[in-house]
């Protein structure tokens, strides 16, 4: 029952409505979809009201995903750990400056090697 669309989805909406969320659908955590844990964590902390509402409903058939004070407090602050910076910044170190960029969520690093057979090739000179 947990997976009927024609029930669940609804109900959904409606829980929804009544608490004053946008209409959503939860996203999911995908394994090769970089930032979805956080995403997904981002949402149900948000959405918390609702997600409480659905899971206490015992005709949902939802009751054993209910969580706790506790655990929705262990839910937040892993969101906060998985949190990455929405900047990013890059050394230029033929320039000798430093760039920072809006990123959404996602920080790529470069790391800048003073031995040049430890860089990556470019079309620039090597100290």
């Amino acid at each position: 029952m947990k997976n009927s669309t024609t029930i669940l989805l609804p109900k959904w909406y409606q829980t929804l409505t009544a608490h004053g969320l946008p209409h959503r659908i939860i996203p999911r955590d995908v394994a090769t979809r970089w930032n979805s844990t956080f995403d997904m964590l981002d949402f149900a902390v948000k959405y918390c009201p609702a997600i409480d509402t659905m899971t206490a409903a015992w005709d949902l058939g939802l009751h054993n995903y209910e969580l706790d004070q506790a655990e929705w407090k262990i839910a937040e602050d892993l969101g906060g750990v998985l949190k990455v910076s929405q900047y990013l910044m890059v050394f230029h170190p033929h320039t000798n400056q430093l760039s920072l960029g809006f990123q959404r969520r996602y920080t790529v690093l470069f790391p800048c090697y003073s031995e040049s057979s430890l860089c990556h090739p470019c079309d620039g000179p090597h100290r």
